[in-house]
């Protein structure tokens, strides 16, 4: 079940924060409709599932090799994080 998944520092992957679809942290302005559509359909993307571990890895480590199907994300998504 993905909501017992833990990350190996033992932290619940469901403790790191969704994404706010309503308001930009940057500008305190509203998301515009096109942006909170490409949002929901970056969310339904298989690497979005790894987001925090991937995140953790990278603080921990120089070099990640990243292996994934095509299209799971990998290419577009991971370096917007």
């Amino acid at each position: 079940d993905k909501e017992d998944r833990k990350l190996s520092s033992g932290v619940p992957l469901t403790s790191y924060p969704k994404p706010n679809l309503q308001v930009n942290p940057f500008t305190g302005l509203p998301y515009t409709p096109r942006y909170q559509e490409f949002l929901r359909k970056r969310i339904t993307l298989p690497v979005w599932e790894y987001r925090a571990q991937f995140m953790k890895l990278l603080e921990e480590n120089q070099c990640i090799v990243l292996v994934g199907e095509t299209g799971s994300g990998k290419t577009t998504q991971i370096p917007q994080w």
